[in-house]
């Protein structure tokens, strides 16, 4: 019988490698709305991911929240 991997789960994988792409390209446009979105469904979606996922979804946070942070100031100027 062949163990079953229970932390493999493609479809959370997926979520967060789109969330992550949204992010680089909202960076890219240098889009505060798009950062702002991503940061909102990613806040609301971190309850329904295991440990390691919510490690991901952390990092993919921190590079919103230094994006909105970096061109917040730089409209600020």
């Amino acid at each position: 019988m062949n163990a079953v991997d229970i932390t493999a789960r493609p479809g959370q994988a997926f979520i967060l490698e789109c969330l992550e792409d949204a992010t680089t390209a909202a960076l890219n446009a240098r889009s505060l709305a798009m950062l702002a979105f991503v940061r909102r469904g990613l806040q609301s979606y971190q309850q329904r991911l295991n440990d390691a996922e919510k490690v991901r979804a952390a990092a993919i946070l921190a590079r919103v929240e230094a994006g909105l942070r970096w061109l917040g100031d730089r409209h600020a100027r």
